[in-house]
């Protein structure tokens, strides 16, 4: 089995939300935690790549793409970024 090591600095000033999140765990199960919360933003990665593949599906009307990017945190902005690598 492979595996990848990663070692991470999360700035409080930006990623406030994950922060506090992280605190609240023990030490020991940061990084599991960390995994998780990956693994559910890659899934909704890929649910709102499939949902802008179809605007339409779900009779959900998409907005267009400055008006959302200009209300996304930073964040949902790298997620953002990340996405449209893939």
């Amino acid at each position: 089995m492979s595996s990848l090591r990663v070692v991470v600095k999360i700035p409080s000033s930006i990623y406030p939300e994950l922060v506090a999140d992280l605190e609240g765990v023990p030490l020991r199960d940061r990084a599991e935690r960390l995994r998780v919360l990956a693994l559910l933003g890659l899934r909704e990665a890929a649910g709102r790549k499939h949902a802008h593949d179809h605007p339409l599906a779900g009779g959900c009307s998409v907005p267009h793409d400055q008006e959302r990017a200009s209300r996304k945190s930073p964040a949902e902005k790298l997620i953002s970024r990340l996405v449209d690598t893939l």
